[in-house]
Order: structure tokens, then sequence, then C-alpha cells
């Protein structure tokens, strides 16, 4: 696996999501997508979204719209902003420059964030519905694949049996550093199996928006952890995106995380717009 040395990074925006690599100091260790592996090709359309500040990752669902969550797009606004599909991008050791060195960037022209994201889920304290976001590309990017979008109330015909496939380019390994551990390893494409913990229509509001997934190893289950945000969480092993990474519930990136739902017919309206 390759490293990654951190030499001052930008200051962490401390917001409790799955952000980029924004909390640099963590009280225990975490992954990637966790209990991964690297993606090796197979999901060359998800990609990595950045600026000076902090970083994300997305689908490419046509050559010019990417999907990624609401709370990376609010960042990426006014700012200049690139999406690269490399697996491994190289991390600029410069902090006033874009977060990653590569020759492959496309730059973003516009970012959009759907209406009503800053609204606190009254289930899930301190984070937000609606948590997807648009940018689209500069330039076109051609692909024989893309994401693809699911059926409106596909996830509500789960059952506590399927499964998921998590992408994203997430911490990876942490180091000891001054006052405890600091990532080391960060920014390659990785992938997991994950899994329901419960099915989304017994959940009731919370169902309603989000997908509610475990993040323990064990079983040939995976999860997905700080920098992984804006990430596909797709079908069994298809390219139909039926939820987009939006947060962890604690630090140690264990347990459980959600994704906010493509399926629903808002989101499926603030998406298409574009298409």
């Amino acid at each position: 696996m390759t490293m990654h040395r951190i030499v001052g990074r930008r200051a962490p925006l401390l917001i409790p999501l799955l952000a980029a690599v924004l909390l640099l100091l963590l009280p225990a260790p975490a992954s990637a997508i966790t209990n991964g592996e690297p993606d090796d090709g197979a999901h060359p359309y998800v990609g990595i979204i950045f600026n000076v500040d902090t970083f994300c990752a997305g689908t490419l669902l046509s050559p010019t719209v990417f999907l990624t969550a609401g709370h990376c797009t609010v960042l990426f606004e006014g700012t200049p902003t690139y999406v690269t599909f490399e697996e491994e991008p190289v991390v600029n050791p410069d902090p006033t420059q874009p977060w990653f060195y590569t020759d492959n960037a496309v730059a973003v022209a516009e970012v959009y964030t759907m209406e009503g994201y800053g609204a606190v889920f009254p289930q899930l304290t301190g984070y937000s519905r609606n948590d997807l976001g648009i940018a689209i590309l500069a330039e076109p990017v051609y692909m024989e694949t893309y994401g693809a979008l699911p059926e409106e109330g596909l996830a509500s015909s789960f059952t506590s049996t399927q499964t998921f496939t998590a992408v994203g380019y997430g911490v990876q390994e942490f180091a000891p550093g001054p006052g405890g551990r600091q990532v080391s390893a960060y920014g390659t494409r990785y992938r997991a199996t994950e899994r329901l913990i419960s099915i989304p229509s017994q959940q009731s509001q919370v169902g309603e928006e989000f997908l509610h997934l475990t993040s323990n190893p064990g079983g040939d289950r995976g999860g997905t952890c700080f920098g992984d945000s804006g990430g596909p969480v797709f079908l069994g092993d298809t390219n139909v995106i039926v939820g987009v990474n939006a947060f962890v519930t604690n630090y140690n990136c264990a347990g459980q995380n959600y994704a906010t739902r493509v399926d629903t017919a808002e989101a499926l309206a603030f998406i298409t717009q574009f298409l």
C-alpha cells in the first residue's frame, strides 16, 4: 500500500460528516473503505473531486455530470475545483495548491447542491437531509460505462440479504504523531462489500431518506470512513447507484454508516435535471 505523508496540510474543518481528511487527530485507527481492497479498475467512473481545502468521492453519470454529496458541493462553491478518475492521484505537498497533483484532472465548471440541504434531520441529530450534489465538468470525460441511476423506490424492495459495493478514496492508515494518531495514507480508490442493518421500509423517516449500512468487518463485510463522502453505494456488483455516502456515527468508523438514498422521487428529480 502506498503511503502518503501529510506535511503542513490544511487546517481541519470540524464537521460531523464523511467529508475528506478533515480530522487529522482521531481517537482510534480507521481506514478508508474499511475491510476493503484496491478497486483495481472495477469502477473507472468513480472519481475524486477536490480543491485546495478538501476532497470527496463521486460518480460520473454522463460525460459531464458528476454525482457527489451535498456537504461536499457546498465546500466547493466559488473555488477552483477539479475531478480526476485516477485510482491513486498524487497528494500535493503544497497546501496553497489543489489537494492532488495530476495531469489528468478536469476542471469543474459549476456545482449544485440539492434544495433543502442543511435542514437538520430530526432523527439523526446534527446531520442534514437532501445530502446530494452535482458537479458539472468543464470538459467531457468519455467512458464505455457510467454510473447508472436506480428505478424509483428500488430500495423499498431490499431484504436483509441484499449486498452493496461501496467505493471511495478515504483515509487508509494512521501513524503515531504529536497529540495522537494522524492520517498517514489516503487517496487510493478502494471498494468493499456492505450490508443493510435494517430494511429501509422498516425505518420510518430515516429509512425514507437513508440506507442504514454496517461498517463492521467480518463476514466479508466492509464500510466507509472519512474521505469517502459522496462516493457511491452500488447495488451488488452492478453500476446502479442506490446511495451516496453521507456520514458515519463515530470517529472510529465502526458499527454503522448512512448513505443518502438515490431512488427517491426527490433525489431522482434533482439529479435527472442535469442529464
